[in-house]
């Protein structure tokens, strides 16, 4: 029987060699590489998610849960045994595996390889190991690919193009990702970039995104909603970002082979499990977000709006309900994460670093951008949008490969919006790990030329002379990226005398601490709309992830202004709503632009003297968030003169609801029923129980604006209306006051 079966398989392949030409059947096996990887990727996180849900899921959010001391000790420990007594082959590290097939082995890669680092991986991670499994299921691809050439007598050129093919089904099968799958493999596995290598390439990441978008839907891994786009004068801030990934890159890497250096020396497999389980167990205790890949802190941080949503990072914590120790906390996970990922696989676990990298990526990310808003270092960055670059960034430096990191992000997440952004931070990270390395290279050959004394002095001084300058740098750079970018943006600095469009500090603080979004409605086509205007809402929305603009043409919208108002504000008009809430206020068009229409009559044009939109937004801003505005009572029932439009406007600016009433039919006035109120010119006299009633509010604390006519005569004697003001040694005289500066003429 089992040499009837062999002559037929043989047959198969004679028949095979005479009837599909090598290309052609190349292109076959790599549609079955790509099928079969992404079913093990499927495999793989089906279960790691079923084991940890099965651990976690009665664990209480409030407080810290004393079983993250035992399951990650006990994931080590099975999976070090299934490693030594069944696998009984060293799994770890599979990108270097792969590599090393490709080089001294000719693309042969062991068959256990195909099933071993599913089960080992699963195990560690689903117990809380901090590793990913990105790079077990990259091993099991190539493996697959190398198979099941190996099983068909391909030769080793083919088995290493088959080995590659495995890599970018694997990883486009567990990222949905089928570009950055083949880029990962021309990038990092450095596969030959040719024709013949590239359509089975193509083909194996093609399939495997294709099965599992059949399988679990066509959303990204990560969902990831846009909501401020990224703006040119942000790309300062954005090298620094790049800049600082590549520095916790190189920190990560090199405190990762420190880590597992000191595991090797270690003799036992049980005196790494318990130093590797100790560590392991410690840190998850104190950071439960470093229990197994972290993914869910990485949907928490690139979905997150507010600090409320952020605060949950710390649950099942010592530190929940401390929302003001958020950045210490995401600060240590950053130190530590590179301990708990060394550990799980130092003391016998199973993992790889892709998952950790973007892990560290997303929290160095929004780390950068949180900081920078909390301390006010430069105007608002979006700490979702920095968490998605910072990805790119870590990835990029920790692999060496920019492309990869560019084009997986945006892929894992749907963020192609930030493609420019992206490329910007992993370009500037991978920049900077090579000039690390440069130094450190040149510190190492220094060291072995010279002798100890003189050597060490020497590298004193370079590196002291080196961190000095970076410093200068770092602060220069961002002393001339606040400069350039606290404005519109580069193509539009504001070079006005008076800084028109700019915005003040004040503003900016203001709008730092809203909590509610707010959207600001331009009554113009963007195309059509007051170019001033528009610059000074660019500053608020990059002021504020909460402020938006949106412009809403008249001609297409005409009754757009319905909802909010009864009459058609002119155009280029502003209305301010609270999303929220639905609070609205209009910010007319001609209150915006101060007129001079003295001159009208003689020259028949008006002119602008003043230009007001930061004060009024400012109010319209403050009045759709309030919960309740301040009262005024204006009196009236003697005759009153009332406010002109200028001092009508400028109650309006201060969000005052303004109530007329009658004295006359109210007992008393309190000090808790009105901020103030306003006396505006009475030509009749007040009666002596309307009298004694301003008096007593007055003297209870009350605040009051008091304004009499413009000129006395015989008929308007008023003696219990003076007597008010005499209370408080205010005497009403008879004279005249000439203002000769024309600039504080009222036109009225």
């Amino acid at each position: 029987m089992e040499k009837e079966k062999r002559s037929l398989f043989q047959r198969f392949l004679l028949w095979r060699e005479k009837n599909i030409k090598e290309k052609q059947f190349i292109l076959i096996l790599s549609f079955l590489v790509g099928i079969f990887t992404a079913i093990t990727a499927l495999i793989l996180k089906m279960l790691i998610h079923w084991i940890q849900n099965f651990l976690t899921n009665n664990f209480n959010t409030t407080e810290a849960n004393y079983l993250y001391l035992v399951y990650p000790v006990v994931g080590i420990f099975l999976a070090g045994l299934f490693v030594r007594y069944v696998v009984k082959d060293d799994i770890s590290h599979g990108v270097t595996k792969i590599l090393y097939a490709i080089s001294r082995r000719q693309g042969r890669i062991k068959r256990h390889n195909t099933w071993s680092s599913v089960i080992a991986s699963s195990i560690t991670i689903g117990f809380g190991g901090s590793v990913g499994a990105e790079a077990p299921i990259v091993l099991t691809g190539s493996a697959i690919g190398s198979n099941l050439g190996s099983v068909f007598k391909m030769e080793h050129r083919t088995l290493m193009l088959l080995v590659g093919c495995g890599a970018a089904g694997a990883i486009a099968g567990i990222f949905k990702a089928p570009i950055a799958g083949l880029v990962f493999t021309l990038e990092v596995l450095m596969i030959d970039l040719t024709m013949t290598s590239l359509l089975p390439l193509l083909i194996s990441a093609v399939t495997a995104a294709t099965v599992s978008y059949i399988t679990t839907g066509t959303e990204a891994m990560f969902k990831f909603h846009l909501d401020q786009a990224f703006e040119m004068e942000r790309i300062p801030y954005v090298i620094m970002l790049g800049i600082f990934c590549g520095l916790v890159s190189l920190y990560f890497t090199r405190a990762m082979n420190s880590v597992e250096g000191l595991f090797g020396k270690l003799k036992g497999p049980y005196q790494k499990l318990a130093l590797g389980g100790v560590m392991l167990s410690i840190l998850i205790f104190l950071f439960p977000p470093l229990y197994g890949e972290g993914y869910d802190t990485i949907e928490l941080l690139l979905n997150g709006t507010s600090n409320a949503d952020w605060d949950t990072v710390m649950n099942n914590s010592f530190f929940y309900g401390h929302g003001n120790l958020l950045l210490l906390y995401l600060m240590l996970i950053i130190l530590f994460k590179v301990f708990a990922s060394s550990a799980t696989n130092g003391g016998g676990g199973c993992g790889g670093i892709f998952a950790p990298s973007l892990y560290l990526g997303c929290i160095a990310g929004f780390v950068f951008a949180f900081f920078s808003n909390k301390f006010d270092f430069s105007y608002y960055l979006p700490e979702k949008n920095f968490a998605l670059m910072g990805m790119a960034g870590v990835m990029s430096g920790v692999m060496h490969a920019p492309l990869t990191g560019v084009f997986l992000i945006a892929e894992l997440t749907g963020g192609y919006d930030l493609f420019l952004p992206l490329m910007i931070v992993a370009a500037s990270s991978y920049l900077t790990i090579i000039v690390l390395f440069l130094f450190l290279t040149c510190q190492s050959i220094q060291k072995r030329r010279w002798n100890v004394s003189k050597a060490t002095i020497s590298t004193g001084v370079f590196s002291t002379g080196f961190i000095a300058v970076a410093i200068v740098v770092a602060v220069f750079v961002n002393l001339v990226a606040g400069k350039v970018t606290d404005k519109s943006s580069w193509a539009s600095i504001d070079m006005t005398a008076s800084k028109l469009y700019s915005i003040t500090d004040d503003t900016k603080k203001m709008l730092k601490k809203i909590n509610d979004d707010v959207v600001i409605y331009v009554m113009a086509a963007k195309d059509g709309s007051d170019d001033t205007i528009k610059k000074t809402l660019k500053n608020y929305e990059n002021s504020s992830k909460h402020i938006s603009v949106e412009y809403k043409d008249t001609k297409l919208n005409p009754y757009f202004y319905a909802d909010y108002t009864d009459s058609a504000p002119t155009s280029n008009s502003l209305i301010v709503v609270n999303k929220k809430t639905n609070k609205s206020k209009v910010v007319d068009y001609n209150n915006i632009y101060e007129a001079d229409t003295s001159s009208y009559y003689t020259t028949g044009s008006t002119s602008y003297t003043g230009y007001d939109c930061e004060g009024q937004l400012d109010s319209a801003i403050s009045y759709v968030l309030s919960d309740k505005n301040p009262v005024v009572y204006q009196i009236t029932g003697h005759d009153e003169i009332g406010m002109g439009s200028k001092f009508s406007d400028a109650i309006s600016k201060m969000n005052c609801d303004v109530e007329e009433i009658k004295l006359a039919s109210m007992d008393s006035l309190s000090v808790d029923d009105c901020e103030m109120i306003m006396i505006l010119g009475p030509t009749k006299d007040y009666s002596k129980d309307e009298t004694q009633k301003v008096i007593d509010y007055l003297n209870a604390g009350g605040k009051a604006i008091i304004a009499c006519e413009a000129y006395k005569s015989a008929q308007t004697d008023k003696p219990n209306f003076e007597s008010i003001l005499e209370a408080f040694g205010v005497k009403v005289v008879e004279g005249v006051i000439a203002e000769n500066d024309t600039d504080f003429y009222s036109n009225q």
